[in-house]
């Protein structure tokens, strides 16, 4: 049995400034989530997660509120955004996000193929999406088998408010089952790359935000963007970032102008 590598994106969308006053900061993640899985037909998919918004200490007066979700092939679609006490400050939220396939229709995603997710929330003074975690499931139920059916799906924390900017890419696969603690999902970062976008280039490439979103997958639009990739700093290791050889580094002057990243990873399929 031969094996392939399977080059999956991840997409981050650090800062949206979108036409409508309603929304000032759009933090949210695209996903193509390679389906890994072997014997089974998963017709659901499940993600959750943590995510801040709202000043420190002022009785939840700011939460997040989804305002697009990208869904591929899967027509029925439900979130949950809750208060989460057991972090201090007032300000983060658990959500949870359920894709799924009618019962009974006999549709579904089968080993190999990719499924293409994303998640955007509008929220207040933070920049982050953290502890993700997610899981194929089978109406409903957890299939369990490799990761015990998780899924790696990078999370991210930019620290904007300071000088230098500060990018952090999280890999918080071992919360899996309401917080319970798992082994966690290897992963490596095979390339980075960023593209700078003004708003009269997106609505060029895309004719807008709403049309941007589900086009940051492979194959789709984002394609034809000027990718720029991210460089390691320092004399000995300078190039291009990949292979977990980027680091803890400040943000550079070109950067701090950045609205998207895209970091691709490398399962396994095999033929």
């Amino acid at each position: 049995m031969s094996k392939r590598n399977v080059q999956v994106l991840f997409a981050l969308v650090l800062l949206v400034c979108a036409g409508s006053p309603a929304w000032a900061i759009i933090a949210g993640f695209n996903a193509d989530i390679h389906m890994d899985l072997e014997g089974v037909e998963a017709n659901d998919f499940h993600i959750e997660g943590r995510i801040k918004s709202g000043p420190w200490m002022d009785g939840w007066s700011g939460p997040p509120v989804l305002v697009m979700h990208i869904d591929d092939r899967f027509p029925l679609f439900v979130h949950n955004i809750v208060p989460d006490p057991s972090v201090p400050g007032e300000n983060t939220y658990k959500f949870t996000a359920d894709w799924s396939f009618p019962p009974g229709t006999g549709e579904g995603y089968k080993y190999c193929e990719i499924l293409h997710l994303g998640l955007f929330f509008d929220v207040e003074c933070h920049n982050l999406v953290i502890d993700l975690v997610g899981w194929w499931t089978v109406d409903g139920k957890p299939i369990g088998g490799k990761n015990g059916g998780a899924v790696l799906i990078p999370g991210f924390d930019v620290q904007d408010q300071q000088i230098p900017q500060l990018l952090q890419i999280r890999n918080d696969s071992h919360y899996v089952d309401d917080g319970g603690i798992q082994p966690g999902i290897n992963g490596r970062v095979v390339e980075m790359h960023v593209a700078v976008l003004s708003r009269e280039e997106m609505d060029g490439h895309f004719g807008g935000v709403e049309e941007m979103m589900p086009e940051l997958r492979l194959g789709g639009a984002q394609e034809r963007l000027p990718w720029i990739p991210v460089q390691v700093p320092g004399e000995r290791n300078r190039g291009p970032c990949r292979d977990n050889t980027c680091g803890d580094r400040p943000v550079t002057e070109h950067e701090k102008s950045l609205k998207y990243a895209d970091v691709k990873q490398e399962p396994q399929c095999a033929d």
